[in-house]
């Protein structure tokens, strides 16, 4: 099915691009804005896309990684906890694993490099199907990064008794200086835990280690 068939069928579809460099906004705007019944809402930042109060009106988010203060990554994984449903799409020329992996353990649907929006047509259409999408590169590489992952027993056994002691913690939405007075540390010793609980579970966000905890079988006594 054609884009513009996907269109007349359902009507307007709204898509909004969190991008604050004004050259790949143009760039989408070019490829995009001479569909039919499409609707494009740029935003400049995470923090300006997150304060919309109609969020779920959208059909379709392209989100940039590497943006001022919240990046693209957090963005994603907090709309996602919020809206589950919506489809949340990459849209950066960042390509290290760590970002890639951790992007679709936030929630993404798809993750296509900047410098390939001449093909965002079709991406779009896949993605406003339901589908899923990510360039060829893109998928080999996370073919590699799966067989490289550790089993998730391992992910457990590579955590110390402290770490998931925070980790039921953060499950339980402890603040982190709530966390510190109990342990009676400092905030920052409890930071630099939290840090390397982060990379030893390969999340980047407290959502994507509630469910990366829950994954591995990290639960907490009532």
């Amino acid at each position: 099915m054609r884009l513009i068939d996907i269109l007349r069928d359902d009507k307007m579809k709204k898509i909004a691009i969190v991008e604050n460099e004004e050259k790949y906004r143009k760039i989408v705007w070019e490829e995009l804005s001479s569909q039919k019944d499409l609707e494009l809402s740029f935003y400049n930042s995470a923090e300006e896309f997150w304060r919309e109060k109609n969020i779920d009106k959208f059909d379709l988010v392209y989100v940039d990684i590497n943006l001022v203060h919240m990046d693209g990554i957090e963005l994603v994984s907090r709309v996602y906890d919020k809206m589950p449903g919506l489809k949340l799409v990459m849209l950066t020329g960042l390509n290290t694993d760590d970002h890639i992996f951790s992007a679709l353990q936030a929630g993404a649907v798809g993750y296509i490099w900047k410098s390939e929006l001449g093909n965002l047509t079709k991406s779009t259409e896949v993605f406003l199907e339901g589908g899923a999408f990510m360039s060829p590169a893109i998928a080999i590489r996370i073919l590699i990064m799966l067989k490289k992952e550790k089993p998730k027993s391992k992910l457990k056994e590579e955590l110390t008794n402290r770490e998931i002691q925070i980790i039921e913690m953060i499950v339980q939405a402890e603040t982190t200086e709530h966390i510190a007075a109990i342990f009676g540390i400092s905030i920052n010793t409890i930071k630099n835990h939290i840090q390397n609980i982060y990379k030893k579970l390969h999340v980047n966000s407290r959502a994507g280690l509630i469910r990366k905890a829950d994954e591995i079988g990290i639960r907490f006594s009532k």
